[in-house]
């Protein structure tokens, strides 16, 4: 079960059942999981659900897309069953109302169009395309909106939501930023820079425990002095093609045993 394919998302194929390996088990206590940068939600995914969820992204398309999916999916399928595809509607409609439609249902499936279409979606979407169905499966529509039913989706600034938080101590929180390495062009979120000194400073203040996700070339363990870190070989995939092997990292601010370091 997985969202769209979404540039720096953890897949639920690839790395995000990793991380999920590697984060506390939500089985133990009233746990409050916290996912301030959500895009496709790849590690939500890939994990029990928790005694409450909260996940937030500052781009309104992604929230909208989750939104609709759990409330209104049965009408997104229907669309997607009727909905023509071709270059042309890719272009002239789906780019255009991915963003401006005034009908969120009508967003979410213009959103799946150009997600499905698009070969290199990192390109601020612009990229090359291709004629595909943009159906998805309606089992996985299902499926999802079952996984989303008591999730409490958010769109808002992600450090806002960390520093809230940072006094409750049974909160499990996974952190996936944009990364400091990676080029703005290979990313449409919303919000393309993380104030790094920002985000480590609250991140070191919570009192839950702590994952963050990165490469080996970002500057994260500098920020986090103490911090456990977890490696991983993976292939990066930007511009909608397969980028060279990098190493994903996982800091976390808990031993092996779930304790806080």
């Amino acid at each position: 079960m997985r969202g769209l394919k979404w540039p720096g998302g953890k897949s639920p194929l690839r790395l995000g059942r990793w991380v999920a390996s590697l984060l506390p088990n939500p089985a133990a206590g009233r746990q409050t999981y916290i996912e301030p940068y959500a895009g496709m939600l790849g590690v939500l995914l890939s994990r029990p659900p928790a005694f409450l969820e909260m996940v937030n992204d500052s781009d309104q398309r992604v929230v909208n897309w989750w939104k609709v999916v759990r409330d209104h999916h049965d009408e997104l399928k229907r669309l997607l069953r009727r909905q023509p595809y071709s270059s042309k509607v890719l272009h002239d409609e789906a780019l255009h109302d991915a963003e401006h439609h005034r009908d969120p249902i009508r967003r979410a499936l213009a959103l799946t169009v150009v997600m499905t279409n698009t070969n290199a979606p990192g390109k601020a979407w612009r990229g090359s395309y291709v004629v595909r169905s943009p159906r998805i499966g309606d089992d996985v529509f299902d499926a999802l909106a079952d996984r989303l039913r008591m999730v409490q989706l958010y769109c808002g600034d992600a450090v806002a939501l960390l520093e809230r938080a940072e006094r409750v101590a049974q909160a499990v929180i996974f952190v996936d930023p944009p990364y400091p390495s990676t080029s703005r062009h290979t990313r449409p979120y919303a919000e393309n820079d993380v104030d790094v000194p920002r985000l480590a400073a609250t991140l070191r203040r919570q009192k839950g425990r702590v994952a963050l996700s990165g490469y080996n070339t970002d500057p994260w363990g500098d920020h986090l002095p103490g911090w456990r870190r977890e490696q991983k070989p993976t292939r990066a995939m930007l511009g909608g093609g397969s980028g060279g092997i990098r190493t994903a990292c996982l800091w976390m601010n808990y031993g092996l045993d779930g304790q806080r370091l």
